[in-house]
């Protein structure tokens, strides 16, 4: 996979310039003074290797539910479909791309106009008709789509011109572009592909992207080639990309220092290695929001906010952290981040008081007439963190908790029926839509703690209608205010996202979170 481009001289190191990532920015530059990058103009040619920790079953969008890179989606399907809108990774706004533009005057009537010219790699039209065909797909309840609760809030959706969609909402969304950029609506395939056979194109998908799809061998490569007729000249630049499923996180880095690969989306724990590896660039994001121990907030026994604090209370964030990132400083604060214009120093998670928890452990106990029990689901790449809480959570009486490790394809399987009592989460967010209604709302098809409190989804559809900055921020920080006091879920780690990638590699453009722009990217000879 490496081509004569991937020789790294003396040369190309001493035009490195240094550059140092403000955590805030959201992982748009490097993270030290000696993540550099080379100068000049973009070269063509040659490819790339990505590492990731799954694979998708499918890249029909039917079957994807959310953009970003944390489940592996995006990384796949966004070279090949491209993008009406991406979430931009350093202010998470929406960010037009093949859509010329996402406009409305009362935030329920929007029209969305198409650049023009644009073909899907079979030769046909991307055009209104394309998106609206897309669209109803997706929110039709039939075709039980992963993102049907973002599509079914649009009310109807209408061909007004060759690339003009006129799309009316069923309630007032201010966000509406930030929902497109971060759901499948964003991904536009070939209608005369997927009318001629909707089973096949989950493995063969037609879109309009920088890439196409050579080969994909299920949990382990896909490669993808340049396409030569894409719309947005002088884009790729890459010739080829290659996106490789390695589970085990350590293999992903030592794969990376190696030097038999080019991206590696990482977790904190290498951080330090990375920084101190020849050749390696990191990238980071710090996020609101992070890594959740979710709670069932429906059944027991979750669904007592008793037994939700004693547990929020009994867990020391820093120790476990240490454990298992090797960065105590990744404990969870403030609701939003320092770097967010919502942030409130106020608005924090409880903290570790054992003194606490144990007076609640005893509390639930004599209320339920026995301790407090529960089983902690986690996939097997997690299994450390699901050990480091089980471990933490031994010493204290009137409470008996279990483990249960499942693959990933089987852990992911059980998320929406709410199979679990306690499991693992990765929620972090720029804007607080959509993660917000996704994660809280009640009903919310990707609510998997099965939260459901009227104020909040009252506060929720208050924030969704207003574009005033002042009230937004008044409004989500209202929210905070709710869901800390309610304790839905246990933020145990800031989501700071990882990726590691050689010295090499220019042009890294971040969707969503460190999720990257492959035809943007170009190799330094």
């Amino acid at each position: 996979m490496f081509s004569p481009q991937r020789m790294r001289g003396t040369f190309a190191v001493l035009m490195l310039v240094v550059a140092l990532l403000l955590a805030g920015c959201g992982g748009g530059e490097p993270s030290d003074s000696r993540a550099t990058q080379a100068g000049g103009e973009p070269q063509r040619g040659g490819s790339v290797s990505y590492l990731t920790a799954f694979d998708v079953k499918s890249l029909d969008p039917l079957r994807l539910t959310v953009i970003n890179s944390q489940n592996y989606e995006a990384v796949r399907a966004l070279p090949i479909f491209d993008a009406l809108v991406y979430a931009d990774g350093k202010t998470g706004e929406a960010v037009m791309q093949t859509a010329e533009s996402l406009t409305s005057s009362d935030n329920i009537r929007w029209t969305l106009t198409l650049k023009p010219g644009i073909t899907f790699t079979d030769g046909t039209a991307y055009d209104a008709e394309a998106v609206k065909f897309n669209w109803d797909r997706l929110r039709d309840p039939q075709n039980a789509a992963g993102s049907l609760d973002t599509a079914s809030k649009i009310d109807s959706i209408t061909v007004a011109g060759p690339t003009t969609v006129s799309v009316v909402l069923k309630q007032p969304n201010s966000t509406f572009p930030s929902f497109v950029a971060g759901s499948p609506l964003t991904l536009i395939g070939s209608p005369t592909a997927i009318q001629a056979d909707a089973t096949a194109f989950g493995n063969q998908p037609v879109g309009a992207g920088p890439f196409v799809l050579k080969q994909w061998v299920k949990n382990g490569t896909m490669t993808l080639e340049r396409n030569p007729a894409y719309w947005n000249a002088p884009y790729p630049y890459l010739d080829e990309v290659e996106i490789r499923t390695v589970a085990d996180a350590q293999q992903r880095f030592q794969t990376l220092a190696a030097g038999q690969a080019d991206l590696d989306l990482s977790t904190p724990q290498y951080l330090a290695q990375a920084k101190q590896t020849p050749g390696v660039v990191t990238r980071l994001t710090d996020q609101s929001g992070g890594r959740l121990l979710a709670l069932n907030n429906a059944k027991a026994p979750f669904n007592d906010v008793l037994a939700r604090k004693a547990v929020a209370s009994a867990l020391d964030y820093r120790t476990l952290n240490d454990i298992r990132f090797q960065n105590a400083d990744l404990a969870p604060g403030p609701f939003f981040a320092t770097s967010s214009q919502l942030f409130d120093p106020a608005l924090s998670w409880p903290q570790f008081d054992r003194e606490a928890a144990q007076r609640m452990f005893d509390e639930y106990a004599a209320k339920n007439g026995g301790p407090l029990t529960f089983t902690i689901t986690f996939d097997a790449p997690d299994r450390q963190s699901a050990e480091a809480v089980q471990s933490q959570l031994a010493g204290y009486r009137n409470l008996v908790v279990d483990i249960q490790i499942l693959d990933g394809t089987a852990y992911v399987a059980g998320l929406p029926g709410g199979d679990y009592q306690m499991f693992s989460l990765y929620r972090p967010f720029i804007s607080p839509e959509p993660s917000l209604s996704d994660t809280y709302q009640c009903g919310s098809a990707r609510n998997y703690i099965k939260y459901c409190n009227p104020e909040v989804d009252r506060l929720l559809a208050a924030g969704r209608s207003t574009q005033d900055p002042d009230q937004r921020r008044t409004i989500y920080q209202d929210v905070a205010k709710v869901i800390i006091a309610d304790q839905p879920a246990i933020i145990w780690a800031q989501y700071i996202q990882v990726l590691n990638m050689k010295d090499d590699v220019q042009g890294y453009t971040p969707v969503t979170d460190t999720c990257p722009l492959f035809d943007r990217m170009w190799l330094a000879g």
